[in-house]
């Protein structure tokens, strides 16, 4: 791969291990050049141009090949870096370190880190013909780097003007490494600069999914470039604009303007979002004509109560009902759930549901606020009005067999249930089958892909109130402490505490709560500000007395994957505050312990 610029201190003692590793680097006169050179480098850190030049042409490498070629790479490195700290020279030590890197080039061919600082010399020298020729050798011979090494073939051949050429490499780059933005970015670029609509177009809605910074910035052009000629390409590009601005919090009055006003574009389209945004007036009726539209301003309306909620003045009783208003119409206008299983909303996240959920935490945040007894807009009986719409989502979740969509069904209505005080009913229609269900689908989700567990705290913390509430005090006092677990798996210490409280005054299983509560009081002593980390490891009686979880936590009768994650966070905390306290030493064996912990429990 290429080495970069900035790691050009770095680049001589690469390629002395690479040469050191390689048949040729064996004999008495390698070990003397390699010498030599780590001498040079040293001086070229130091500014001492000269003097490493002077060191690196005494250098008699008697015609052997690995000697003579780190000694032209060296002096290639030694101008380049000239060239950085010389700008009335830089054009002729640039020149150089291309000449000797060339030279280096030409006795080890296959050399891929010559390849690459020659090509980097060259660009930085403007020899764009031989930066070019070089990165093409580079990918040919280094598959390894094929994503960095075909994006710079890429910005080479388009600092030449090839933007055919310079296509097909971020295209070959982005065949290496489809998960990383840099070519996607470039290659979005490239199609709007030679204003390319078509692609522009295609690409942005390629990339709407996994980079959807990358298409906004397409769909915008689209809108913009379109929209007197092309107004149904402008039309959808402007619904998948909102949307996708709308999820990345980027949409406001500011990225509004970047588009067509309702003065140029007489449109409903804009003239309706721009009383969205820009006065905070619900006239969303072209919005509301299908599933796309519905979609993008259910997001809209949902990040306009965000930003409400954010704002300075948010905790005025208005602002906070508005929010509320706008939430509940998000929750109304957004599609239902097959939109979301076929067609253009196949695999984006269910809109409806994400305004549901939004909208019971702000109702549940006002209630609970001292300063709030009245909420005016959104009453307990319009919050379970809301039930019909998510009741109706979640059957068909099932008959799809979304597991992941149906745990969030379970949960927005657990919270519109626990929220309106409906805790237990003949039918479906209360908090504990709903809160139930939610934490049971989570457990099958983790079950079938271990990767996936969610302790979801605040669930069992609910559920364990329900059950309180219906005077089922062993089942509350058994959620109380998976409560409790879970904050501690969130590392939320406090509520994990006020938790196992609430388990211990509710005759839970006293082993196990002796258990978490052995658990809680390590992590907070490590914790704590005034924990003496060195003291304690260094003292094996006090780690036996404070901490005995951590040297055996075979000991504790609790599930294995749970202790075995808090041994983890509590190991790796110990570590790092030794680290803080210059005791490296110790961090290291912990750090050790931590890491050996993890891949035996795997």
């Amino acid at each position: 791969m290429i080495y970069r610029s900035s790691s050009w201190h770095l680049t001589i003692g690469l390629f002395t291990m690479l040469l050191a590793s390689s048949s040729l680097g064996g004999d008495a006169l390698m070990v003397a050049a390699r010498s030599t050179v780590q001498q040079a480098e040293e001086m070229v850190q130091s500014g001492k141009f000269e003097t490493a030049g002077a060191l690196l042409s005494n250098l008699d490498c008697k015609g052997h090949g690995g000697c003579e070629t780190l000694r032209q790479f060296s002096r290639g490195f030694l101008y380049q870096a000239w060239a950085g700290a010389d700008r009335q020279h830089r054009d002729l030590f640039l020149a150089l370190a291309v000449e000797f890197y060339d030279d280096a080039h030409q006795i080890s061919p296959e050399n891929v880190q010559i390849l690459g600082n020659l090509s980097l010399a060259a660009r930085s020298a403007g020899n764009l013909d031989i930066a070019v020729e070089a990165a093409e050798e580079l990918v040919a011979l280094d598959p390894g780097g094929a994503y960095e090494n075909y994006l710079f073939l890429g910005d080479l051949l388009l600092a030449q003007d090839d933007q055919q050429g310079a296509i097909k490499a971020y295209q070959s780059a982005i065949k290496s490494n489809r998960a990383r933005p840099g070519a996607h970015r470039r290659l979005m670029n490239l199609y709007i600069g030679k204003r390319n609509n078509n692609e522009v177009f295609r690409y942005s809605q390629q990339m709407g999914r996994d980079f959807p910074e990358i298409a906004i910035g397409g769909f915008s052009f689209t809108v913009n470039s379109e929209y007197r000629h092309e107004g149904v390409r402008a039309e959808k590009a402007l619904i998948r604009w909102v949307a996708l601005s709308a999820d990345l919090g980027q949409i406001s009055a500011r990225e509004l303007y970047t588009l067509p006003l309702p003065a140029v574009w007489n449109f409903d389209g804009i003239k309706e979002l721009h009383k969205v945004i820009g006065e905070g007036k619900i006239d969303i009726r072209w919005w509301s004509e299908n599933d796309e539209r519905r979609d993008a301003v259910s997001r809209l309306l949902r990040r306009q109560a965000a930003m409400i909620r954010a704002a300075e003045n948010s905790e005025s009783l208005d602002r906070q009902n508005l929010a509320l208003k706008l939430l509940s119409q998000a929750v109304t206008i957004a599609p239902h759930f097959e939109a979301y299983l076929h067609g253009p909303l196949k695999g984006d996240s269910n809109a409806q549901l994400d305004a549901a959920a939004d909208l019971v935490s702000l109702h549940h945040a006002i209630k609970a606020d001292a300063n709030y007894e009245v909420l005016t807009d959104i009453s307990a009986a319009q919050l379970e009005d809301m039930t019909q719409v998510l009741f109706s989502g979640k059957a068909r979740a099932y008959a799809a067999g979304q597991l992941d969509t149906i745990q969030r069904y379970h949960t927005v209505l657990g919270m519109v249930y626990f929220e309106t005080g409906r805790i237990e009913s003949d039918w479906a229609d209360n908090a504990e089958y709903q809160l139930y269900h939610a934490l049971q689908t989570a457990e099958r989700i983790a079950s079938d892909k271990p990767g996936r567990y969610q302790p979801l705290p605040e669930l069992e913390r609910m559920l364990a109130d329900v059950y309180f509430q219906r005077g089922e005090k062993g089942k509350g006092a058994e959620r109380s402490l998976r409560a409790a677990m879970g904050f501690l798996e969130t590392d939320n210490l406090p509520a994990a505490a006020a938790a196992l409280n609430s388990a211990v005054g509710s005759g839970a299983d006293i082993n196990k709560t002796e258990a978490v509560a052995s658990i809680l009081h390590g992590r907070k002593l490590i914790d704590d500000e005034e924990f003496q980390a060195a003291e304690v490891a260094a003292s094996s009686a006090r780690m036996s007395a404070e901490l005995a979880w951590l040297v055996d936590p075979g000991t504790l009768p609790l599930d294995a994957d749970f202790v075995a994650r808090q041994r983890f966070k509590a190991l790796a905390d110990l570590a790092n505050k030794l680290d803080g306290v210059g005791r490296s030493d110790l961090a290291r064996q912990f750090y050790t312990q931590a890491l050996d912990g993890a891949y035996r429990q795997k």
